[in-house]
């Protein structure tokens, strides 16, 4: 089973009980020339290495990829599924495997791709709760979470089994038993478009509705899978792969999960890096996963001359991974002059991070920390009207008579990391 940064990943495609309303076995019906359930399986095969479609449909055979996985106690609906699939993953990992969970999917949902897939496995992974759901618009019920394109923690079979006794089985309650984490659009790219992909197939006609609309957008998988590998959950990309650097124009890119983001900005000389690293310092205190990015000019990671700079500048390998005992270093250069954007190096690199500081990307659209020296600067950048100044949520200055419409912080003050990781906290943090 294919390891996140938090734990384990196990897919699960649910195939669904007698189809009532389908009038037929749903998991069999053809969704551009497959199966659903075999759909579904190829879809989480991309992104976790064990899947299991759980239930009995007579005519489906276990496949190279997944494993054919009973009901345990069957007549139970989806939550009885999901309780086979927690075993299994128990059964697989034990107890003590911190972060291991399952990627639900139901296979009546034939317009999920890896993609989106991969984005819900991370947030759930990495989110702290016990388990994570995209939000999604129901016409006339407004906001809700989708159980079934869903990240659940092992730690979730506890209350599974308690809840199979009483009088509410549905997932939905589940998640509002356990405060699952609500997956907000932003937090799966801006292009995956859940609330186009998470709609479900109740009836072949419906199902056409689908297959009709995915033709539409050209999105058909019947060649099988995509040619090249796919990074399984955690796997580095390079940002221009990520969000469109090789493709043609108008293509759209494959977006990775966005984490959440905080850059520390303010002109030359300012002290951005000092209320970085003091933020830094903090959050982690607190049991924080937070990554950092720098925005620079003209820096040199390698030693001409060197064994990998000779990899990259004589042989033209490129990225390069440098590897050791230490630690690491990936180094490379972007397609032709254009440097990425902050999303899409977040996205492309960081997508499992709790949090990234990042220091720099004024222009921006992502939340800002401003930090302004008087002494310095005439007018701060807030004040510019420049692009990305309307995102700056807090000030911290030597300015004692700085007028501002966000909270100003004391530069001098020796509990001013305690109190930007508080606004993190309350502001960019789920």
């Amino acid at each position: 089973m294919s390891v996140t940064r938090s734990g384990i990943l196990l897919g699960a495609v649910l195939a669904g009980g007698e189809s009532r309303r389908f009038g037929s076995a749903k998991a069999l019906a053809p969704f551009q020339g497959e199966p659903l359930a075999l759909r579904a399986a190829r879809t989480l095969e991309e992104v976790c290495t064990g899947v299991v479609v759980v239930g009995r449909v007579d005519g489906l055979e276990p496949g190279d990829f997944f494993d054919l996985v009973p009901d345990k106690l069957p007549g139970m609906g989806p939550l009885g599924g999901l309780h086979a699939a927690l075993v299994v993953l128990l059964e697989r990992v034990g107890e003590d495997a911190e972060g291991a969970g399952v990627l639900l999917l139901g296979c009546d949902m034939p317009l999920v791709e890896p993609a989106l897939a991969r984005a819900v496995g991370w947030v759930g992974a990495t989110c702290g709760r016990p388990a994570a759901a995209p939000m999604r618009q129901d016409e006339g019920r407004g906001d809700r979470l989708e159980p079934l394109c869903a990240w659940y923690g092992l730690g979730c079979l506890p209350v599974v089994e308690e809840r199979l006794q009483g009088p509410d089985r549905s997932l939905h309650g589940l998640l509002e038993a356990v405060e699952a984490y609500p997956i907000p659009p932003a937090r799966l790219g801006p292009t995956l478009n859940p609330g186009w992909a998470l709609r479900s197939a109740n009836t072949p006609e419906a199902l056409e509705v689908l297959e009709e609309e995915a033709r539409q957008r050209g999105e058909d998988r019947r060649g099988g899978r995509p040619e090249g590998p796919v990074p399984p959950v955690g796997a580095v990309r390079r940002p221009q792969d990520a969000v469109g650097g090789r493709r043609g124009p108008g293509e759209q890119p494959d977006a990775g999960v966005l984490p959440p983001a905080i850059c520390v900005v303010g002109y030359k000389d300012s002290g951005k890096t000092g209320v970085s690293v003091a933020l830094v310092a903090e959050l982690r205190r607190r049991g924080h996963r937070v990554a950092a990015m720098k925005h620079g000019h003209g820096f040199r990671l390698d030693t001409p001359g060197s064994d990998s700079w000779r990899l990259r500048h004589e042989g033209g390998a490129d990225p390069v991974l440098l590897t050791g005992p230490e630690g690491f270093a990936f180094m490379g250069s972007w397609e032709g002059t254009q440097e990425p954007e902050v999303e899409a190096l977040l996205q492309g690199y960081l997508p499992w991070a709790e949090l990234v500081v990042v220091e720099g990307f004024k222009g921006s659209p992502l939340p800002k920390v401003e930090v302004f020296r008087s002494a310095r600067h005439p007018e701060p950048f807030f004040r510019s009207g420049a692009p990305g100044a309307e995102a700056v949520i807090a000030v911290v200055t030597d300015d004692e008579d700085l007028e501002a419409p966000v909270p100003v912080f004391d530069l001098d003050d020796d509990g001013l990391a305690a109190r930007l990781a508080d606004l993190m906290e309350e502001r960019v943090l789920p």
